[in-house]
């Protein structure tokens, strides 16, 4: 068992390992302006153009090459990039050869803080889209996505086919997760990850295990019901109640039995004012019904009986 346990951590740390590392080959370095470099004046670069001819993806690095005393690189707002604003920068870089890792889809704009050098061109924008899984598509036959246009003050650019494979950038995308997602299945699979958790009503029906009763989690746990009613349990691990591991258990009120009324008393006859004796009447004795058995026995034996299969019922679904 031991040994087991040792090559499946080793198995999933290796995962984990090779997704990461192709990752981190898969990425690719843009120096920005090619040969000219990150310039202002003579090289007459358009970065504009220089942008959409790149398929920039996740995880891409930047590299930024300059001579620092007369060049900088501020990563700025839409807003700032515009109006060539270097007063509030998100982020500057002034060592003259910058490396920027792209964390993440979206657009990000740089610009040079010298001034004149932005108004004269010295600015690029780089659009890092995201990466859609197969999943994210509607079935049925994909429609032609149409060309983009990318358009400066007086030069209107398509951005041509990308040049770079789309499966490098699906490794850089989703590589990680791939592997820590498989990482928590051998693991899940092998130390079998469940609990029980006891809610209200409400977080029953929705799945919601934020505000619980009682949570249970040693894979052998004994719930005893000490009263009637409702007793909702689900598992709050992601996915688990969506898929149906839940169970609600109704303990019945226990039915008491009423009472019989109790047969009225005969009153005795008042003596008449005649000297007379009335004549003897026969008393017919009053029928009086016996009460019917109280079904305390049956209902506690079946109270006892539901209460065991309740019992039952939490402890299998605990170990399964």
């Amino acid at each position: 068992m031991g040994f087991m346990k040792v090559a499946m951590l080793f198995l999933s740390i290796t995962i984990v390992f090779s997704f990461y590392m192709a990752t981190l080959t898969a990425a690719a370095v843009y120096k920005v302006g090619d040969d000219a470099g990150w310039t202002f004046g003579s090289a007459n670069v358009n970065y504009h153009i220089w942008a959409a001819t790149k398929k920039f993806q996740v995880g891409d690095i930047l590299v930024f090459v300059y001579d620092k005393t007369q060049n900088n690189v501020l990563r700025v707002s839409l807003h700032d990039y515009h109006n060539c604003n270097a007063a509030n920068p998100i982020r500057s870089y002034s060592s003259g050869n910058d490396s920027i890792t792209i964390m993440g889809p979206g657009h990000y704009y740089y610009i040079c803080g010298f001034p004149g050098h932005c108004l004269t061109g010295q600015k690029v924008d780089v659009r890092v889209p995201k990466v859609f899984r197969p999943s994210d598509f509607p079935i049925g036959s994909p429609s032609p996505a149409p060309a983009t246009a990318l358009s400066t003050t007086s030069v209107h650019v398509t951005a041509p086919a990308p040049a770079k494979s789309s499966a490098p950038s699906l490794f850089i995308n989703n590589g990680l997760g791939l592997s820590l997602t498989l990482f928590m299945i051998v693991i899940s699979a092998y130390y079998h990850m469940d609990n029980v958790v006891r809610v209200t009503h409400k977080n029953f029906n929705t799945c919601n295990a934020t505000t619980t009763y009682a949570t249970f989690n040693t894979g052998n746990d004994t719930f005893v019901i000490k009263r009637p009613g409702h007793f909702y349990f689900i598992s709050s691990f992601p996915g688990h109640c969506q898929n149906g591991q839940r169970v609600d258990i109704r303990v019945p009120r226990p039915t008491k039995s009423s009472p019989s009324p109790s047969p009225s008393p005969t009153l005795p006859r008042a003596p008449s004012s005649s000297s007379s004796p009335p004549p003897t009447e026969p008393i017919t004795p009053t029928s009086t019904q016996a009460p019917a058995p109280s079904p305390s026995g049956s209902s506690e034996m079946l109270f006892s009986i539901k209460l065991w299969l309740s019992m039952l019922l939490i402890v299998v679904v605990a170990i399964v």
